[in-house]
């Protein structure tokens, strides 16, 4: 299963961005700006799943009751 299909993988997302800001003391650092390039790149990945998601909503639904 790809990480950027988990149902999880926002939660995952914001966490890690949480701790990475923290980690680097709230500053713009090389690191912050290397992992936002990176989340992004993931996130644009996701983007096709999402109209596939939309499309089949109901079943997507039925699949999380």
């Amino acid at each position: 299963m790809s990480y950027t299909t988990h149902i999880l993988f926002y939660l995952v997302l914001v966490a890690h961005s949480i701790y990475v800001i923290i980690h680097q003391e709230f500053r713009l650092k090389k690191k912050v700006i290397y992992y936002t390039f990176a989340s992004t790149i993931g996130i644009l990945s996701f983007l096709p799943w999402i109209l596939v998601i939309l499309s089949r909503l109901h079943q997507v639904y039925s699949k999380l009751h």
